[in-house]
């Protein structure tokens, strides 16, 4: 009867928010982990405990937070873990 100046795409767009949240959550996570590995290298820390005490004083310089290394006494796991990486470090 008549025509419409609109034509539906040819393509379906049903998979582009997947792909949008895939792609947007790679980006998150890869900057993240740069900045923390960035800031890592850049103050020279190498070992899980060099960084818990670099987390633990920034945290007490600026008033946040408790006492880390009570939590970390506190829990056996985290000793049988650090065990585990100071095994490998050898």
């Amino acid at each position: 009867m008549f025509h419409t100046n609109n034509n539906p795409p040819k393509q379906m767009y049903q998979g582009e928010a997947a792909k949008a949240l895939i792609l947007s959550s790679g980006l998150s996570v890869g900057l993240f982990s740069m900045a923390i590995f960035g800031g890592c290298w850049i103050n020279d820390i190498s070992t899980l405990q060099e960084f818990s005490q670099g987390v633990s004083g920034f945290l007490h310089r600026h008033g946040i937070g408790q006492d880390i290394s009570t939590i970390i006494d506190d829990n056996d796991n985290s000793q049988s873990i650090s065990e585990v990486f100071a095994d490998i470090d050898k």
